[in-house]
This record gives C-alpha cells, structure tokens and sequence, in this order.
C-alpha cells in the first residue's frame, strides 16, 4: 500500500500566513506590496510630524526674563576699569605658570613675592578704580581664553604674602593696605561679570578671610587704625554687585552655549539616554534634535530656569526659598505661595522631566549651574567677616567682646549684615 506524505506543521503555517498576504496581489496585482509600506511610512511621517509640532504646548516660552538690551548697554571707560591694570599685572608675572588654562595654585614664597614686585604694583594700582568689567569674559567662545580672570587669585595670594612681611616686621597699617587692595580686588572681579567670575571673587575673599580676622586681634593694631580698617571694610563690601547681575551675564552664556553645543552635537560624545544602538549612528543624534525641537526646547527651559533664579537671587538668604536641584539649581517654590506667574508655570518634578528630554543634561550647563550655589555661601563669610571687624573695635573701646552682635549696631554699624548667621547660644551644663 501506497504511503501518502504529509505536509510539516511549518509548511501548514507559511499555508495559512500566505492566504490573507495574497489576497492584495489577486486584487489589486503585486505593486500592492510596495503600495501598503510606503502608505504606513506615510501615516508614520505624518504622526511623527503631528507630534513635533505640539510637543511643546504644554511648556510656555516665556521670553527673554528681564530686560536684555537695557542690560547689555553697561560699558565703562578704560581709565576707571580695573580689568585693564590686571591684564598688564598678569603679563608682568614670572614664575607662576599663568600661561595654561587648568587649576592655578602656588604657595606664594619670598622669591616669587620679590620677582612679581612689578605685577603686584599693577594689580594694587588696578584695585584702587571705581570700577571693573571683563573684555573678554562675557562670552562662551571668549572666556576659556581668557587668563587674567583666572590668574587674580594668584595675585591675591601674592598679596597676602606681602601683608604677611607687613605684620612679621611690626608695619600692621602697612599689612592693612595689602589685605584692602584683596578685598577690592575680590568685588572687581564679579562686576559685570557672570557666575564663574562670582566664584573666583569669593574665592579671592575666602582666601583674605581668616588673615584679616587674625590682622584684627592682634593688640599691635590699635583702635583708630581698626575703626579705619571697619569703614573701608564696610566700603568695599557695598560695592559688590547684586546676584541678578551674575545670573543676567550667565543667561548669556548659556544661550551661547546652547547654540555652538546644537551645531557641534554629531562630534560630541554619545548621549547613553539613546541606547547602545541608536548612539552608534552618526545621523541619528540629528534627527533626535529635529524630533525634540531642539534648541527651542532647551531655550524654553533656559528662560523658565532664569526666571526662577532672578525672583530670588537679590533677597536676603533667609527670605529666599529652599535652594533645590542639584543639576538644575532652581528653587523650590512650594516654600512661597506668591511666587509670580511666570515663575510658577512649572512645579520641580514637571520640570525635571522636560529638562532630562532636552540638551541641558549633556552640555557644559551641569557645571554652570554648580555655580548658583556660591551665591549662597559667599554672603555668610562677607557678613561674618563685618561683625568680626566691629567686634574688634567693641572690644578695643571696651575691653572684652561684646555679648551680642545687637550691641554693634549704632557705634560701629548702621546694622546688622543681612545674611549675618548669629551663633547658637552655648548650652548650661
């Protein structure tokens, strides 16, 4: 008997998946094939395209958060801007290596102290003008170029060092003059400037801080000369420019940053957000951009961002919200139901979920923003270093210091600093 071969379950299954497949090629003829996919790429286009067009309704473009033509009108002329003494101080330096772009720091000695006598009367004769822009440090493209900024510091230290000649030899008027030029020199360098030269500045007054408190309790520094020494410390502190004065000249920045991190994105390196395999295609970055509508979006989130910082950053630390994310540097506005509108359009959590879906996290902005947090722990050691200065003239004129700060207030200050923190009452046994 004749045995009859059945057909294999897997040929049963190409059988059954060819009669709906087929029936388009019976109707129609095979170009229905090409007709289907390319109507699917169609539909898909049209959806894609759909969905960037609205992507962004729900985030509001606020516009520019303060006035930027009246803002970029500052100029000051070369014979009051101190810039243009430090540039020829920085010049003048020898041995301290202010010619590369990394970290600068040096232990100042009696060698390089003499050597750089020529820069230190440069830069002492800049601190003495009124006022202080940097020509080169308002602009992304510039500022990396730019050493004299970054080399003040180390005339600082300089500085210091010879205010510490002054007070080994007995000459405590003569140190004073030194630890002065530091302070004015620490305010020049945020005027007009942007958060990074906010951060050399407090550096600059960091270092001065501790050599001052000591300048002050030494018997050798008499009475008149710490009153002197209080008033021009009191002088120079009113020159520091406000913290919307930063945070205006970084918008800037980072707009700048936005536009040469959006042309320069395919040779940068890849975004880990997009998987090991799309990150791989060169093309891809690009269209992920198109799809985004990259830079509007980030731009959006740039002003939204400026918007919250500038409500804020001119009051006293105690009347400010809480200084929240750690990337972002917003503040948390749940701390203040008057917040402005424009300032609320976004809680925290909402806005962290469009800023991770733009540019921001994989650009230079993470470290920018680090920087919103010397605005808060600058102003302590400015306040704290006052109340110290009058403590000293309390206790000159009184022989012991005084038992509140309060008692400062009238002889020796008009009032007490704003961000002045008053230590916590020991506690009695």
């Amino acid at each position: 008997m004749t045995r009859v071969a059945r057909p294999s379950h897997f040929a049963t299954l190409i059988w059954l998946i060819r009669i709906p497949l087929g029936w388009p090629a019976r109707v129609f003829g095979w170009r229905a094939y090409l007709k289907w996919p390319a109507m699917a790429l169609a539909a898909a286009t049209l959806a894609t395209l759909s969905w960037r067009q609205t992507s962004l309704r729900d985030l509001p473009d606020i516009g520019d958060p303060f006035d930027v033509a009246a803002f970029q009108a500052i100029d000051v002329p070369e014979s009051r801007n101190a810039y243009v003494l430090y540039d020829r101080a920085i010049r003048a330096t020898r041995g301290l290596g202010l010619d590369f772009r990394g970290p600068i720091q040096i232990s100042p000695i009696p060698a390089l102290v003499s050597e750089n006598d020529e820069a230190l009367r440069l830069w002492r004769e800049g601190t003495e003008r009124p006022d202080a822009i940097d020509p080169l440090g308002n602009s992304a493209y510039q500022f990396p170029k730019n050493f004299t900024s970054a080399g003040l510091p180390v005339l600082a230290q300089l500085a210091l060092a010879k205010a510490a000649g002054s007070e080994a030899v007995g000459d405590m008027a003569g140190a004073w003059g030194w630890y002065r030029a530091v302070l004015r020199s620490s305010r020049h360098v945020g005027m007009h400037g942007h958060l990074r030269h906010r951060e050399r500045g407090s550096a600059i007054l960091t270092f001065a801080d501790k050599p001052i408190r000591r300048w002050a309790a030494d018997p050798r520094v008499d009475g008149p000369l710490l009153r002197r020494a209080l008033a021009e410390a009191r002088a120079i502190d009113a020159m520091t420019a406000p913290a919307s004065d930063a945070l205006k000249r970084q918008y800037f920045i980072d707009l700048e940053m936005l536009e040469w991190h959006e042309a320069v994105w395919p040779s940068q390196p890849p975004d880990r957000r997009l998987g090991p395999v799309l990150q791989m295609l060169p093309v891809f970055p690009r269209f992920r951009s198109y799809l985004m509508r990259e830079p509007d979006r980030s731009r959006r989130l740039i002003r939204l961002i400026y918007a919250n910082r500038l409500a804020y950053a001119d009051r006293p630390r105690a009347a400010r919200p809480t200084l929240g994310g750690a990337v972002t540097g917003l503040y948390d506005l749940a701390d203040d139901p008057n917040a402005p509108a424009s300032v609320r359009a976004f809680d925290l959590p909402n806005f962290l979920t469009w800023f991770n879906s733009s540019l921001l996290p994989v650009s230079p902005f993470q470290t920018s923003w680090g920087r919103m947090r010397v605005l808060n722990t600058e102003e302590p050691v400015r306040a704290d270093l006052l109340i110290e200065l009058a403590s000293e003239c309390y206790r000159r004129d009184h022989g012991q210091r005084p038992e509140s700060p309060q008692a400062l207030v009238g002889p020796y200050l008009d009032r007490l600093p704003d961000d002045f923190e008053p230590p916590e009452p020991a506690s009695k046994p």
